[in-house]
């Protein structure tokens, strides 16, 4: 049965009622299920679609966090996706690509530079509703907290008119302070975590997949055409403004310069936010330098101790997986995929590695 747009309106309500909001103080939307309110100096947005056969509302929260953003100055889509992975979590950035700018079909908030997630829930998914309204909420406060930054950081944007005083401001703004307050450890929750082993049985020696766990995380390869995609989990990582956590990565096989790069990460991360995918939009798309003047395409996440629940560790690693399958149809829909025994095959030839 396919969701209704009574479902999604009522799952937006419901968002923002986590978010704690009351529906009825927002502002609703004319064109589609959709509340937004000024928690801060920015606006935020909860918004939902249905697709005809299919059982979930697709969700998204978005705020904007840097008014002046100039999408087709391309030094700054460069300088932003350099350092993206470094001030951002478990949302990523959405704005208009580059060779969109001249699109007035699309809203206009899309052309500033904004903070967002999405995620697919059916209606009885309290779970994960509750998980993406804190990753909602994570994102509605950094965007508050990070925009006088990332306005002289990227040389560019309208910083925010600080007219009110921020205590003064929504409780919302103040959710990372508290998450840090409520995990007094700093150690990682998911070290250890037997998820990484059972992970690793189901996946790890597959014709699609093959990988190994360890004590604090696991790595795991899926094909990308006659290539594959590296996706790693780190139990062990602190994040400098959300503590000790789960940190999960995708390396896609395409290498380019910085410039390149930062154009594919800024269409995959539009991609996201605009599409339906059937995988949520938690985390980032930014370029890693993996050698000298060389660049990747690396998707990342970070969840804090204070999201640790059991499963979420394996749900991760199979949204990552689809995320890549996502970008390899995207990118290259013609090219099949080869099984992960004949990409190490090929690769251990290519090193002169593997015995006649």
């Amino acid at each position: 049965m396919s969701a209704t747009s009574s479902d999604a309106e009522r799952l937006v309500e419901t968002i923002v009622r986590y978010l704690d909001h009351d529906p009825a103080a927002c502002r609703r939307d004319a064109d589609c299920p959709g509340l937004s309110f000024l928690p801060g100096d920015f606006t935020a947005r909860v918004s939902a679609s249905v697709r005809e056969g299919d059982d979930r509302v697709r969700l998204q929260v978005r705020t904007e966090a840097l008014k002046g953003f100039r999408p087709n100055d391309l030094g700054l889509i460069h300088r932003a996706y350099l350092t993206s992975h470094l001030w951002t979590s478990c949302y990523g950035l959405v704005h208009l690509p580059p060779d969109f700018m001249s699109d007035e079909d699309l809203r206009d908030d899309l052309r500033h530079l904004n903070f967002g997630a999405a995620y697919y829930a059916r209606p009885d998914d309290d779970f994960g509703l509750r998980l993406f309204a804190m990753i909602g909420a994570i994102a509605i406060a950094d965007a508050q907290v990070k925009a006088d930054g990332l306005a002289e950081s990227l040389g560019t944007g309208i910083a925010p008119n600080r007219t009110r005083e921020v205590d003064v401001f929504h409780p919302i703004l103040h959710v990372i302070q508290e998450l840090r307050l409520g995990e007094q450890s700093e150690v990682g929750k998911w070290i250890g975590s037997p998820e990484f082993d059972e992970i690793i049985a189901i996946h790890g020696q597959a014709e699609t997949s093959f990988g190994f766990s360890m004590y604090e995380g696991l790595t795991l390869e899926t094909p990308f055409g006659d290539r594959s995609v590296l996706h790693r989990v780190y139990a062990d990582q602190i994040h400098p403004q959300l503590g000790p956590g789960l940190l999960v990565t995708s390396q896609l096989p395409l290498f380019d310069d910085a410039a390149a790069v930062s154009s594919i990460c800024a269409h995959l991360n539009f991609g996201e936010a605009m599409e339906w995918t059937g995988f949520p939009q938690i985390g980032c798309w930014s370029a890693h330098e993996q050698r000298e003047g060389a660049y990747t395409p690396s998707h990342s996440t970070f969840l804090p101790n204070a999201l640790h629940v059991p499963g979420l560790a394996h749900q991760m690693v199979l949204w990552s997986m689809e995320r890549a399958a996502w970008v390899k149809g995207r990118l290259f829909p013609d090219q099949e995929d080869l099984s992960l025994y004949r990409i190490l095959e090929e690769r251990l030839d290519r090193l002169g590695l593997r015995g006649e």
